[in-house]
């Protein structure tokens, strides 16, 4: 490779995917696997496969080694978080996914480890996977590493119907002060 990565050991590569193929190209080649928008149950299924695959060839993967890309809608309480994601929901002013996207999404959706399309894709939006409280949150998180493994979680906020970015600023300090102080342990 040109130019070498400076760092050394290179930086860490992942495989993404839930389907046994790609969880089998992670192991086999001692990547970390990327996991994104199932629920706990569904991406749990391909964790585990991975882990057992990369038994198989000798290792264990770290924590970090897996990571869990998700949506998150965090607010002052689930109340108002519940609001949010109904109006986010029934927004005009919401980003659904194209038809022949979401199609795409179903088709190779299909082909994860648990044989089933996520319920979202078929509504034609990406699925929030944190929603509610800090406090509930902090219990979704904990849920998730407990079923997943994952020791990264990659969080994309979602702030519904409004293009403020002082709304944004206001839930990225909400979980930097209720949140993430929370989780560093977990």
């Amino acid at each position: 490779m040109w130019p070498r990565p400076l760092q050394q050991p290179h930086p860490p590569t992942y495989a993404l995917g839930g389907s046994r193929e790609s969880c089998e190209v992670a192991a086999r080649n001692h990547l970390g696997l990327g996991v994104a928008y199932g629920p706990f149950e569904v991406v749990a299924r391909a964790t585990r496969y991975y882990r057992e695959t990369c038994a198989q060839y000798g290792r264990q993967p770290a924590p970090e080694q897996i990571i869990y890309r998700a949506n998150i809608l965090l607010a002052e309480s689930d109340e108002k978080a519940q609001d949010l994601l109904r109006a986010q929901r029934t927004s005009t002013d919401a980003f659904p996914l194209h038809p022949a996207v979401r199609d795409g999404l179903l088709r190779l959706d299909s082909r994860n480890i648990a044989g089933e399309a996520r319920a979202s894709f078929i509504g034609g939006a990406l699925p929030i996977n944190f929603v509610g409280s800090p406090d509930t949150v902090v219990k979704q998180i904990k849920e998730c590493r407990y079923q997943t493994g994952a020791g990264v979680i990659d969080l994309m906020f979602q702030i519904p119907s409004s293009r403020d970015a002082g709304d944004l600023m206001r839930v990225l300090e909400l979980f930097g002060r209720e949140v993430l102080p929370r989780i560093r342990d977990i």
